[in-house]
């Protein structure tokens, strides 16, 4: 997925930052411009002394400097520069509006003066009458082009409205005039961030970084065009370069509190759990300095809270947005927003969404919320509601990318697919197949999808030669009832040939299955499926069905151990029966790369054995040792693989215990994020793995293709 006002699958996102600092330059700005407005007046300063009035203007004190001007014009009513001066105190202590209608009404006593036609620009400016003050400091410019205040603040004007291309022409008219000025050159630089900030709405990144690298160019350590260049490579989807630039603004001191929310927010998004953490926690113990406003205070926990989530420590993450809102009250909106996106991380979605609701019907429209209702109803497998939510929020922020992206995976869900693989295999009894299959998949909404699943399998047998080949179409759908309860059902009408092209026999197969997630870390399920014996010709010829009765259960712990089990009665044609019990004890040992290391157990009977045609002993069971790694579930990544590798024994009855290995390797190119091809690699000599008990290679490929175009 950040962290002022807008968030990103309930992560914060830095966005420009404009500090105290920049205010600071304001009001020093306005108190020279305004003092040099005042001397500019044609007047006789001995005549009536004025300077400690001056000097209170310049140093901030307003509402001293105003009373001092009152004083004046009480002895001196018509003195034109204390009559200046002292509409200024009054607007720069407060009283905007009071100070605009001053300069209105001297405007009335001194037509066509330019001085005071030049402060009453700025009272515009005061007031917000941006485009007021526009056309004035329009009009005098006209009467004098190379003025520097007319050309400084209609660059100012300009900037207010958005014009900024019109103020970065004005206000380098303005420095032109007088480079060694330092309120036009802080104007500029404000002027190119909002610039730099068009085009990374537009999603011009290039343009975007341009116009900061000029800021950059006269100051290396400028604090907000560091920052906004971090934000940009954070929209453009590169967190390893805006987590170079955190912590530069860490290391070089420019930016110590931004720059560790910064570096645990890309450490996030880089998947470092820990340094994640970390960061977040140096954060905490800067804020804790007075100087830090409360508003800081309060987004710096926030972000220790979001690490606390990121690590799946939710407990302590809901521990302290408790003590939290103690200190901040309980109706804090971000706090709320906190707890809900906890709840929809921890899965607990329907709880997120009270809070999320909530929000949303208390508050004017937030992207931050709407998307966290997006994220929570994907959780809800609510997929056309999350893009209704995305969609709202892109109203609110434009071009956003991380709500494009998620819009686009989200989309994805219910878009057409299709699959296609064509694979090779053949075992140490001369026994070879070669399989090729299509599944297109359409539906409308994600909850529904409608499938349809060609595959034709040649199998062939060089001495003595011996072929067969079996075509079966399945036609079938996938129904997600809600959140907790899926189906899939199927009919597989197959049609088998011997290698005459005579007819051995047609079926009609079933498959239906359903799945529940009893808890958020546990689920269940129940198969039952036919199927022909079909591993080579001899086997299809005999015409076998196979009638599987699958239960399997599935846990996944906290503490990254997983166990699935699973139980399967076979029945078959020729009367025998087939049981057999798996279980894969796991652990997650790392999350990028994923890895995961474990042992398999299985044990397997039959009521019969047909030695000569299928592996069937009475006992058989087998024990391995497996470590997989892959990157399949990470869509970003370009190049995807996916490699298992197992070693372990295996005996019978009849048999003394043997060596067992496989391997199962995949490697290919991401095109798209649910769009790839990939080539693949089978080896097993492990007797559960086919139906006569001998070792086995295979070579495939395979492509996955979604449809659809993307929006923006």
């Amino acid at each position: 997925m950040r962290h002022t006002s807008i968030e990103i699958l309930g992560v914060p996102l830095i966005q420009i930052i404009i500090s105290s600092k920049r205010n600071k330059v304001k009001g020093r700005r306005k108190i020279v411009l305004g003092l040099f407005l005042c001397l500019l007046c044609n007047i006789i300063v001995a005549q009536v002394d004025m300077q400690e009035g001056f000097t209170m203007l310049e140093s901030g004190e307003f509402e001293a400097a105003k009373n001092f001007f009152e004083d004046i014009l009480k002895t001196n009513p018509t003195n034109k520069t204390a009559k200046i001066c002292h509409a200024r105190g009054l607007g720069l202590s407060g009283s905007k509006a009071a100070a605009l209608a001053e300069f209105q009404h001297m405007q009335t006593h001194y037509p066509g003066d330019f001085e005071i036609l030049l402060n009453l620009a700025e009272a515009y400016m005061w007031n917000k009458r941006y485009t007021e003050a526009s056309q004035l400091y329009s009009e005098l410019l006209e009467l004098k082009p190379d003025h520097f205040v007319a050309n400084l603040g209609y660059a100012n004007a300009n900037a207010a409205l958005k014009n900024n291309q019109t103020a970065l022409q004005y206000i380098d008219k303005s420095i032109a005039v007088d480079p060694a000025n330092e309120s036009a050159q802080v104007s500029k630089k404000y002027i190119l961030l909002a610039i730099s900030s068009e085009y990374r709405n537009k999603l011009s990144y290039d343009t975007s970084m341009m116009h900061l690298d000029t800021i950059l160019a006269k100051n290396p350590d400028d604090r907000e065009a560091l920052l906004n260049k971090a934000v940009n490579y954070l929209w453009m989807d590169k967190p390893h370069k805006a987590n170079k630039i955190y912590q530069e603004l860490t290391d070089r001191d420019i930016e110590p509190l931004e720059g560790n929310i910064g570096l645990s927010y890309t450490n996030v998004l880089l998947q470092q759990k820990k340094q994640a953490k970390d960061y977040a926690e140096i954060a905490m113990l800067i804020a804790e300095d007075d100087k830090v406003s409360k508003k800081d205070k309060l987004r710096v926990a926030v972000n220790m809270v979001n690490a606390l989530g990121f690590d799946r420590k939710y407990k302590a993450a809901h521990a302290l947005i408790d003590t939290l809102m103690i200190q901040y009250g309980m109706e804090s909106k971000e706090l709320i927003l906190a707890r809900g996106r906890m709840n929809v991380w921890d899965n607990e979605t329907q709880k997120g969404l009270i809070y999320y609701h909530f929000l949303d019907s208390t508050y004017a429209p937030s992207f931050e919320v709407k998307m966290g209702l997006a994220e929570a109803m994907r959780g809800e497998k609510k997929y056309k509601q999350a893009v209704n939510y995305i969609d709202q929020a892109l109203k609110i922020v434009p071009n956003q990318p991380d709500a494009l992206r998620l819009r686009e995976l989200i989309k994805d869900e219910y878009r057409p697919k299709l699959t296609l693989d064509y694979m090779y295999a053949q075992d140490i009894g001369d026994n070879f197949a070669y399989v090729g299959q299509a599944k297109i998949e359409v539906g409308n909404n994600g909850r529904f999808r409608s499938f349809l699943h060609y595959t034709n399998r040649k199998l062939t047998q060089i001495i003595p030669e011996n072929n067969a080949t079996q075509h079966s179409i399945a036609i079938g759908t996938k129904f997600q009832a809600n959140k907790k309860l899926s189906f899939i059902a199927q009919m597989i009408p197959t049609q088998s040939r011997d290698m005459d092209g005579s007819l051995i026999r047609k079926d009609i197969l079933l498959d239906v299955s359903v799945q529940y997630d009893i808890t958020k870390i546990q689920t269940a399920g129940y198969n039952f499926s036919q199927e022909a014996h079909n591993y080579n010709a001899d086997l299809l010829r005999s015409g076998i069905i196979m009638s599987h009765h699958k239960f399997f259960y599935h846990i996944r712990t906290p503490f990254k151990i997983g166990l699935y089990t699973q139980f399967i009665a076979t029945t078959q044609t020729d009367n025998n029966k087939r049981n057999l019990l798996y279980a894969s004890l796991y652990y997650n040992l790392a999350e990028i790369p994923y890895i995961k290391v474990g042992v398999n157990y299985n044990v397997m009977t039959h009521k019969d054995q047909y030695p000569s045609l299928y592996f069937s002993p009475d006992y058989f069971n087998g024990t391995e040792g497996f470590v997989n790694i892959n990157n399949v579930e990470r869509r970003k990544d370009k190049i995807i693989y996916d490699l298992t590798i197992a070693l372990g024994t295996q005996e019978t009855r009849e048999t003394n215990s043997e060596f067992t290995r496989r391997v199962d390797a995949k490697l290919g190119y991401r095109f798209k994020q649910n769009s790839y091809v990939l080539a693949y690699y089978r080896h097993s000599n492990a007797s559960q793995t086919t139906v006569t008990g001998f070792s086995y290679s295979a070579i495939g490929v395979q492509g996955v293709f979604t449809f659809g175009k993307k929006e923006n």
